[in-house]
């Protein structure tokens, strides 16, 4: 089990979504995984997501029938196998310490269970 799993759902981001994955593969936290739902995108979305893939072994593609970003959202979420969940939509661009941070922040105390930014 890794400790994050980023989730992204992403629909015809093309002109973005590389900014996206770039800002998670850059992060200083490096125990996570990142499954990224293609919701049906008729742009080069999942060509871009593809590549990804291919040179990481952390990011899993997933493509299904358009479906709008809540479905697809728990599509992704079903396969998920981190302690906690990440979320990031295909136009964010995360600091390279967020996971870091949000990781350190939420495993100090028991009671914490939601983060925020």
């Amino acid at each position: 089990m890794v400790k994050i799993s980023v989730l992204m759902a992403v629909h015809n981001g093309e002109p973005h979504v590389h900014w996206a994955i770039e800002s998670i593969l850059n992060q200083t936290f490096t125990d996570w995984e990142f499954i990224i739902i293609d919701d049906g995108s008729t742009d080069g979305t999942l060509d871009i997501v593809n590549q990804y893939q291919k040179t990481d072994s952390r990011i899993k593609a997933i493509s299904i029938a358009r479906c709008g970003q809540t479905r697809a959202l728990n599509v992704g979420l079903s396969n998920c196998t981190g302690q906690y969940i990440a979320r990031l939509d295909a136009d964010d661009i995360s600091l390279d310490r967020r996971l870091s941070l949000q990781h350190q922040w939420i495993s100090s105390r028991k009671n914490n269970v939601l983060i925020g930014c």
